[in-house]
C-alpha cells in the first residue's frame, strides 16, 4: 500500500491533516468543505477525503474544491465501515496533528487553529457539538440528551464524539488506530479508553466547535443516536 504522498520543493509538508470519512456523502460534503476552506490556519495543512465506496458524486465533490482548499481523495473503499475510512485517511495523512470530522457536519470558525494553537496540553483532544445550528426544533425533539459542551463520561473514563476530535499522530499509530469491528457505533469511546489507558493524556478544547447534522425521522434518529 504506498504511504503519503511526499511534498514538492515548492509545497511545505503540512503540520495539520484534516480526515474526513465519507460515503455517499455528496448533498452535504460542500458545506463542510466551504467552512473548512473559511479556516485561518497558521501552518500548512491538508484535508484528506476517505472515500469508503461511494456511488454518488462525493469524489467529485471533494476534488472541485481543489482550487480553494488544499484537499486530497484517497481510497478507502476495500472495507466498508467510517472507521477503515478513518484509518486509511490518517495513513495516506501527512501531518503529525490529526484532526477527524464527519463529511455531513460543519466544522465552526477558528476549529483548525483552536485545536493547533491547544496542542501541548493534550494527546488527544474532543470539542464541543453544537445540534441546534443545523437541525429544526423537529429533529431536536428527537434526539433529547444529545451531548454539547464537555467530554462525555460513562462513569469510568472520559471520552469525546467521533465527529469532533484531534490526536498527535503517535497515539493513533501507537494504539493502532480505530478498530475496525465496530460497525454499529462506540468505536469512538473505544478509541478514547485505549489511548487513554496506553498512557495518553486527554483533554479538551472549547473553541474547536462542530455543528452535528441529527436525522429528521423517528427512525433514522434511533439508529443515529444507537
Amino acid at each position: 500500500t504506498p504511504g503519503p504522498a511526499p511534498a514538492t520543493p515548492s509545497t511545505p509538508a503540512p503540520c495539520i491533516s484534516v480526515v474526513i470519512p465519507a460515503r455517499n456523502a455528496a448533498r452535504w460534503l460542500h458545506q463542510q468543505l466551504a467552512a473548512l476552506a473559511a479556516q485561518d490556519v497558521p501552518v500548512p495543512w491538508e484535508v484528506v477525503v476517505a472515500d469508503n465506496g461511494s456511488c454518488d458524486a462525493t469524489r467529485q465533490v471533494a476534488a472541485s474544491w481543489g482550487d480553494r482548499l488544499p484537499v486530497r481523495v484517497v481510497d478507502a473503499s476495500t472495507t466498508a465501515g467510517i472507521n477503515h475510512a478513518r484509518n486509511r485517511g490518517a495513513a495516506e495523512a501527512r501531518g503529525e496533528l490529526l484532526l477527524f470530522c464527519d463529511a455531513d457536519d460543519v466544522v465552526q470558525p477558528g476549529w483548525v487553529a483552536a485545536y493547533w494553537h491547544a496542542r501541548g496540553e493534550w494527546d488527544m483532544a474532543g470539542g464541543p457539538v453544537d445540534t441546534a445550528s443545523l437541525n429544526t426544533p423537529h429533529q431536536r425533539t428527537l434526539h433529547l440528551g444529545e451531548p454539547g459542551a464537555g467530554l462525555n463520561s460513562f462513569g469510568w473514563l472520559a471520552t469525546f464524539m467521533g465527529c469532533n476530535f484531534a490526536v498527535h499522530r503517535v497515539v493513533h499509530t501507537t494504539i493502532g488506530g480505530f478498530d475496525e469491528s465496530f460497525r454499529g457505533g462506540g468505536d469512538d469511546i473505544d478509541f478514547a479508553f485505549r489511548g487513554q489507558l496506553a498512557g495518553f493524556r486527554l483533554g479538551y478544547v472549547p473553541d474547536a466547535e462542530v455543528a452535528y447534522r441529527l436525522r429528521d425521522t423517528l427512525r433514522a434518529a434511533v439508529r443515529q443516536h444507537y
